[in-house]
């Protein structure tokens, strides 16, 4: 922290080097928001972006190659630099910068923020993961149920974790006209989701249209009923359409699943739809029912089946909970609330 220092014997007053930041993320326009802001006190700022940047790397299309050099550059530049603090913004880059770390050898205090993992990883890959993870001083999570889950799976203390809502503001969507012409349902499956439920459920309304987009190139799921339309090989910016012009989302968790899509619900909230979802902890921390949501007992078509058709029949109820959602997204899960948050996390640390 660039702060004004007084120093017996001397004149006047001094000011400290300034902190070094070193940060590894996913998406480069999604980080140069936070910096602009908290660079009202004197940080350098060094960013890494895990996207294609040589011939190899867009001809090959290989992710893990781009993230493995994504990862080896930030931790030589935190060699470098002397750098104060690693910032990690995937679970990938999180593991494979404190890897580098050590092969570098490289010590560096490292946060990962939002970390948030689509499964947990089992056998060889989890004795790795539980080197890497303990080896963080600071992991961000969206969720509190998360914040316990991590802890007691990979052995980390719960200290080291704290909880912030995940962020976001309204997306990108193309195209800028509806894909589907019709009112319609919308379930964006690229999170496990428990469709067979919701297929069983659907099934029984058949006057309620729904809409599936997955970004996987096949469909693996049980067949489907005639008042289903399926899109795959969906980009984000289609699958946010197909969010933006529904009438609202549905998204249908497994009983004794640890993991959820919770930017898919924060997205939802910012464009104003209100939410059908299953009552679990994995959610607790973003919807409430009859609130923003409507909530069903885990795994049960019938009660499903009666969420989805009272919100569909009661147009002014799935209004009144899209803009009460989109009111708690705007406290809670905005940009600018995360930077408040991240403003106060570097101050406590000195940074």
């Amino acid at each position: 922290m660039k702060t004004r220092v007084f120093v017996p014997g001397d004149r006047g007053l001094i000011q400290p080097p300034s902190s070094c930041v070193v940060g590894c993320t996913p998406v480069g326009c999604r980080s140069k928001w936070l910096s602009a802001e908290l660079n009202q006190l004197d940080r350098r700022w060094y960013f890494y972006h895990d996207e294609p940047s040589t011939a190899w790397e867009r001809w090959l299309r290989s992710r893990r190659l781009t993230t493995l050099r994504t990862s080896w550059q930030a931790i030589a530049t935190v060699k470098r630099q002397h750098a104060d603090l690693l910032i990690t913004g995937r679970p990938s880059l999180t593991f494979w910068c404190a890897f580098f770390a050590l092969i570098q050898r490289v010590k560096v205090t490292h946060f990962a923020v939002s970390f948030h993992l689509r499964y947990l990883p089992r056998g060889v890959n989890f004795f790795w993961a539980q080197w890497a993870y303990n080896n963080v001083q600071k992991l961000i999570v969206p969720s509190r149920a998360e914040k316990q889950l991590y802890s007691e799976y990979f052995g980390i203390p719960p200290a080291r974790f704290e909880m912030q809502h995940a962020a976001g503001d309204i997306p990108a969507y193309a195209p800028d006209y509806p894909l589907e012409p019709q009112d319609y349902v919308c379930a964006i499956a690229r999170s496990p989701q428990d469709i067979p439920t919701l297929l069983t459920a659907i099934a029984q309304l058949p006057h309620i249209p729904l809409v599936i987009a997955t970004p996987q190139y096949h469909w693996f799921g049980p067949p489907l009923p005639p008042n289903v339309t399926l899109y795959t090989r969906c980009s984000t910016a289609k699958m946010m359409n197909i969010l933006k012009f529904s009438r609202f989302l549905v998204m249908p968790l497994y009983a004794h699943q640890d993991l959820c899509d919770s930017g898919l619900l924060v997205t939802a909230m910012h464009f104003g739809k209100a939410i059908v979802t299953t009552h679990a902890p994995t959610v607790s921390d973003y919807v409430f029912h009859h609130s923003n949501a409507v909530l069903y007992p885990a795994q049960t078509p019938k009660a499903l089946a009666q969420s989805l058709a009272d919100l569909w029949g009661n147009i002014l109820k799935a209004e009144v909970l899209g803009k009460n959602g989109q009111e708690y997204a705007n406290a809670f899960c905005s940009q600018a609330s995360t930077r408040k948050y991240y403003q106060r996390l570097l101050l406590r640390h000195g940074i």
